[in-house]
């Protein structure tokens, strides 16, 4: 997008009712980032609109962030926002933890009757058979 383009989308964004940001802090932590990030909280944050932030951060280390920028923005959630801490599973590690342990399990079948000499040429094969089903 052109500059012009861009300034006209972040300021669109005030335009609704209610604007969900999610994973806030995972973002690239650029200087532009930052800025940008921050014209977007402190428009909600001047328009007093509703505003939903999700991210992976604690409260403690929002409230005791050392980068200035992210102080900024966090500082201004704060004030809006009212966090609410959701606790529990992370699914994604055991979604993870499930497809690994799927993983090992066909590559030991996979494997088992096969020389470590001939392994690698049955890797290769097995990823560029792969790739062309995809």
């Amino acid at each position: 997008m052109f500059a012009e383009d861009k300034a006209a989308f972040i300021a669109s964004l005030d335009d609704y009712r209610l604007l969900v940001v999610d994973d806030l802090g995972l973002e690239h932590s650029t200087e532009y980032a930052m800025e940008q990030m921050f014209t977007v909280i402190d428009g909600r944050y001047r328009s007093k609109k509703p505003l939903i932030v999700t991210t992976i951060l604690k409260l403690e280390e929002i409230k005791n962030l050392p980068d200035l920028a992210y102080a900024r923005v966090y500082d201004c959630i704060l004030e809006r926002c009212a966090s609410v801490l959701f606790s529990g599973k992370n699914f994604r590690e055991e979604k993870a933890r499930e497809t690994k342990g799927a993983s090992k399990e066909i590559v030991r079948v996979h494997f088992r009757k096969t020389s470590r000499k001939n392994m690698n040429d049955k890797i290769k094969r097995m990823l560029k058979n792969g790739i062309r089903k995809m």
